[in-house]
């Protein structure tokens, strides 16, 4: 007769034992892939709710900005009327805000009320995605910064990942039903924010931190250039590409959706093994070489038809993509005395890529092609790069002359 035994994690000691985190980290990130997984389904879903009610694409394509532009306002009008703790609290509203929002379009009538609808959503987001960040990233420096942030690429990162195949698979059957569950969660993980504890280490640690001098990176302008640009084409990918895989390629949307898992599954693993490096910053030369890849990337979109193109094409960039992302927030967040500050500017930039890339790649595919968006955008990141070359060269010999 064999015996059933039963584990019990009463305290932070045995759920660190068993899984290596302590329970306000697992919470915490259990939230962060919750909501990144709900987001991401949910605005990937929103391409095919929106073409179902007459969208065309550059209504697909300004429709789809609204959450963003409205989450760009927001973050910076929050950021100044709402300052100080209860970050916590200020998560759990906005994700309750989200569910409303998304009530609000799944019951509109019209066009009008679906885009006053987003705004809704888009407001509210504003509250999520920097307060998270705090909370992440709040009084660490160095490898406890970079292992935090790992656990917080990673939550959102594997979330981004599946939800555009989940997305896809529950279109299929009605293009309501990805919104229903994404309400579903929204308020569900509202509910788990509560059950966080306060972690009174991290109140010393930040204690500590703030009262230390620590020199911030000298490449974290450039990560931010980055930053932006890789969500340009994130953006393309993600709004726009959906639109021509279906029309122009004949790609289904549970296709699509699957190709879009390659993506997200290979950052997700880039973001595993960069939380296990010793990485405290990345250095200017290393910003340059990314920004040079993802350069290379974007024509060679233009030369692939069939589904293993799309799937090598979509790791590679994913890798690329966790590395942009990861430049981008630990070079921001180091040496940093106001977090919310430098999280707030992180998440705008990535905010205005996204709007770049779906308004404008919405426009740009209506009246010409989806080439003709990529070979535009080509030539706007090589001019910024070249930009960013000569002014690093000239700054470097300002400063030796000085």
């Amino acid at each position: 007769m064999v015996k059933k035994v039963k584990v019990y994690c009463k305290t932070d000691n045995d759920i660190n034992r068993i899984l290596g985190v302590n329970r306000r980290t697992l919470l915490l990130n259990a939230v962060v892939m919750a909501t990144q997984f709900t987001i991401s389904m949910a605005n990937f879903s929103l391409v095919y709710f929106l073409r179902f009610h007459s969208f065309d694409s550059f209504g697909i394509g300004g429709a789809s900005s609204i959450i963003p532009f409205f989450y760009f306002v927001f973050c910076y009008i929050f950021s100044h009327i709402l300052k100080g703790g209860n970050e916590g609290k200020k998560t759990a509203i906005g994700l309750l805000g989200m569910a409303l929002g998304f009530i609000c379009v799944v019951l509109s009538p019209n066009k009008a009320c679906i885009m006053l609808s987003l705004v809704v959503a888009g407001i509210s987001q504003a509250l999520i995605w920097p307060n998270i960040e705090v909370l992440v990233s709040s009084g660490l420096e160095g490898k406890k910064l970079n292992r935090a942030i790992s656990h917080f690429n990673f939550s959102w990162s594997f979330a981004a990942g599946i939800s555009t195949m989940a997305g896809g698979y529950l279109t299929s059957f009605n293009v309501y039903v990805p919104l229903y569950v994404a309400i579903a969660i929204f308020i569900s993980a509202s509910i788990t924010i509560f059950y966080i504890p306060n972690n009174r280490r991290e109140e010393r640690e930040k204690k500590i931190a703030d009262e230390m001098t620590i020199e911030r990176s000298e490449a974290r302008y450039f990560s931010s250039i980055s930053i932006l640009l890789s969500y340009v084409l994130y953006s393309l990918i993600v709004t726009i590409f959906p639109l021509y895989a279906l029309e122009v390629l004949g790609i289904s949307e549970e296709v699509t959706g699957t190709l879009l898992v390659f993506r997200g599954m290979s950052a997700c693993v880039a973001f595993v093994y960069l939380g296990r490096s010793n990485f405290s910053e990345y250095k200017i030369r290393s910003v340059f070489i990314m920004q040079f890849i993802l350069l290379l990337l974007i024509p060679i979109l233009n030369l692939i038809n069939n589904f293993y193109g799309f799937a090598l094409y979509f790791v590679i960039y994913g890798v690329l993509f966790a590395l942009i992302y990861n430049a981008s927030i630990l070079n921001g967040a180091k040496g940093s005395k106001n977090r919310h500050k430098s999280m707030m500017l992180h998440e705008v930039l990535l905010t205005i890529g996204t709007l770049i890339g779906s308004l404008g790649g919405g426009l740009i595919y209506r009246l010409l092609s989806f080439a003709s968006i990529l070979n535009i955008f080509f030539f706007i990141v090589l001019g910024v790069f070249l930009f960013q070359i000569i002014l690093y060269i000239y700054l470097k010999k300002s400063s030796k002359a000085i």
